[in-house]
């Protein structure tokens, strides 16, 4: 019988699996495009009409995408500057505050997000050329970001409960 815990934690392999997926079609599709395209224009002088919108649009989606991996994965960049100003004991404290600040801040992103998506479906709004419809990719944005949060908050509430590892955790850029 398996535990609520490794339900949880299958549920979310399942989720960076498919994310994962997804990101790679998207960079490989960008990665096409701008072939065809580079090679319409140099070889035939015919660009392709409209890929740099759709460059765009993919950019947009592959990266809030990417944001529930980066948290999930803890491969945020952080700047240790202070961590030597921090007791060792209250670095968890620390690491859980500042994840649910952060959670706090891609919630309101994402209620944002999600408020200019209803925005731009009420008035029609789209790509200049190719007339794509920007609101789904919006609304996809909004519910990267709310997942983000939603990660980010599950991530602080563990980090109050975990043990501190000798060394710290993730990438950082600074002075250590």
């Amino acid at each position: 019988m398996s535990t609520g815990g490794g339900v949880a934690q299958r549920m979310i392999s399942v989720i960076e699996l498919v994310l994962r997926l997804v990101v790679a079609l998207i960079l490989f599709g960008m990665m096409a495009l701008t072939v065809v395209d580079v090679g319409g224009r140099y070889f035939f002088n015919r660009p392709l009409l409209g890929a740099f919108e759709v460059t765009e649009v993919l950019l947009g989606i592959m990266v809030f995408c990417g944001l529930p991996l980066v948290s999930i994965s803890r491969e945020h960049i952080t700047v240790d500057l202070l961590d030597t100003a921090v007791p060792a004991a209250l670095r968890n404290l620390r690491d859980g505050i500042i994840s649910l600040v952060c959670a706090g801040a891609m919630a309101f992103i994402a209620a944002h997000l999600w408020t200019k998506a209803a925005d731009a479906a009420e008035y029609g709004d789209s790509t200049a050329t190719l007339l794509l419809p920007l609101a789904p990719v919006m609304y996809l944005m909004s519910v990267m970001c709310g997942i983000t949060a939603l990660i980010l908050v599950l991530l602080g509430i563990a980090e109050f409960f975990s043990p501190r590892k000798p060394s710290d955790q993730g990438s950082t850029l600074g002075a250590t």
